[in-house]
């Protein structure tokens, strides 16, 4: 990816030598196209030159009035702005990414926009729509049209959609639906061949089993994404691998050693810009904090998680974070039992709106033990 990054710049400078027509526009779109792809890859979706190079992508298309590139330019927008946060961006381009599909009659572009659209809604809470927008995408997928598509959208569709089904369904409270998902997205990333469709499909495959509670499973996954991305040079999922790595480590016992592995993950993971689960990584760190004996660290850090779901809109994991807030302040301050009470009722509350069956049965046991 490195040195296919360091073709495409130069091919970029050549170009920018030479008359601004049509055929010069054309094939600098194409290298917009394929460099924001391999970008994603090699630096992550939300670093400032992968917004750049869909952006101008993007530009280019209005000029030249391609709608088929238009619609991948717009599915390099939705994924920039999804991974930095900026939700409501993310979602108009998703909407527009599958409206206009739908005016083309383009089938493979309509299964992109299901995932954009389905993977928008599940990182905002709205599980119910996730599920359906990724299971007609799924519907729709045809394999012999459609991996050849991988390319162009930097993981395949189809690995994509079973993943984040697969996260969808752990939240929604069917923990072996969730599981058989990901077992089959990880099955295609693997025949597939395809390093990036693996990583991505490790890297969810380890939040969902995070969420299931499971740490030997997750270990398993966070040290085979670790390999393939220091092989691969993959430094977004690597930072994603090392703080999966950090909290395994946390609940085997050694958590300082655990604190350092998801403070080095953390930070590779804000230095690409990606922010939409940042919350996420925070919460692991205060409870790793809390079992430190430093108690008021980890609230600070669930404070922050909580600043950056309001700020954000980036909502699947809010509930979650109130129950871990009011377990740490029951624990740790005497006397706030009715704050920490609140923390679970409002946990169960945005649980019960998300019908995030497996974040309300834990915020309700939470509230009774």
């Amino acid at each position: 990816m490195a040195e296919a990054i360091r073709q495409m710049r130069k091919a970029l400078d050549l170009l920018s030598q030479l008359a601004d027509t049509p055929r010069r526009q054309r094939t600098e779109l194409e290298l917009q196209l394929a460099l924001g792809g391999a970008l994603i890859a090699a630096t992550g979706h939300a670093t400032d030159e992968t917004g750049h190079a869909y952006a101008r992508a993007r530009r280019l298309c209005e000029l030249l009035n391609d709608t088929p590139h238009l619609l991948r330019a717009l599915w390099g927008e939705f994924v920039h702005y999804h991974v930095r946060a900026e939700v409501n961006r993310s979602h108009r381009a998703a909407e527009e990414l599958l409206d206009l599909a739908g005016q083309q009659n383009d089938t493979a572009a309509l299964v992109a926009g299901h995932r954009a659209v389905g993977d928008s809604w599940l990182h905002r809470g709205q599980l119910d729509s996730a599920r359906a927008h990724l299971e007609r995408g799924l519907a729709l997928y045809d394999p012999a049209q459609q991996r050849s598509l991988t390319v162009l959208f930097a993981e395949n569709a189809r690995v994509a959609m079973l993943s984040f089904l697969s996260l969808t369904l752990g939240l929604l409270g069917f923990a072996e639906q969730a599981q058989l998902r990901s077992t089959e997205a990880l099955a295609e990333a693997r025949e597939l061949s395809h390093p990036i469709s693996l990583a991505f499909a490790l890297s969810v495959a380890c939040r969902l089993h995070f969420v299931l509670a499971e740490p030997r499973t997750v270990l398993r996954r966070a040290e085979e994404l670790i390999a393939l991305t220091t092989e691969q040079g993959f430094a977004f999922f690597l930072a994603m691998g090392t703080t999966y790595r950090g909290w395994t480590l946390v609940e085997a016992g050694d958590a300082q050693v655990g604190i350092d592995w998801l403070r080095r993950g953390i930070d590779g993971f804000r230095a690409s810009g990606a922010a939409w689960i940042l919350p996420f990584y925070l919460a692991q760190l205060a409870t790793a904090h809390a079992k430190m004996g430093q108690p008021e660290v980890g609230l600070g850090q669930l404070s922050e998680a909580l600043a950056l779901t309001e700020k954000s809109g980036v909502r699947w994991f809010e509930a979650e974070l109130y129950r871990r807030r009011g377990e740490l302040l029951r624990t740790a301050r005497p006397g706030t039992t009715a704050e920490a009470e609140a923390d679970f009722h409002r946990a169960i509350t945005i649980a019960r709106q998300q019908d995030a069956k497996l974040w309300e049965l834990r915020a309700a046991a939470s509230l009774v033990s």
